[in-house]
């Protein structure tokens, strides 16, 4: 499956959550509670300068007594790695796991369109295998009593 149809699925598919880097990470933190999301792009202007996650609050949290007033572009990944919308669930999970990961920006023509998560990626993989197996046991003659579903 590509990305462009998980992102397409996703409840909040027209909205790219992104956050300012002046802002601070209890800003960050605040908006990763309300929209239950993980991370956040990070711009200045337009223009897109990093991403923030969770993760990276925590980090910060477990050595600076006064993380709340740090700016989220002290904390934030520069380099950031992207997946194209026309890419594989499997190779967006090869890109993640090879940059250690969890979130990865999807671009659509050079413009961006989503964040995808890895859970979104491996619940999107358990969803195929389900298919899959159903599809085995419908052209085995199985059933439920066989317990292949």
């Amino acid at each position: 499956m590509k990305l462009s149809k998980i992102l397409s699925e996703k409840k909040c598919k027209e909205e790219v959550y992104s956050i300012e880097g002046s802002a601070t990470l209890t800003e960050a933190a605040k908006l990763f509670c309300k929209y239950r999301i993980g991370a956040l792009i990070v711009k200045k202007d337009d223009d897109v300068v990093g991403i923030i996650t969770e993760r990276d609050i925590i980090r910060v949290c477990s050595y600076e007594s006064e993380f709340y007033k740090i700016s989220v572009s002290e904390f934030m990944t520069e380099d950031i790695v992207y997946c194209n919308a026309d890419d594989d669930v499997h190779d967006a999970l090869k890109i993640m796991a090879k940059h250690t990961i969890r979130h990865i920006p999807v671009l659509d023509n050079g413009n961006l369109v989503g964040v995808i998560s890895v859970g979104e990626l491996i619940h999107e993989l358990y969803k195929e295998s389900e298919i899959t197996v159903h599809d085995i046991g419908d052209l085995s003659g199985a059933n439920s009593r066989n317990k292949v579903f």
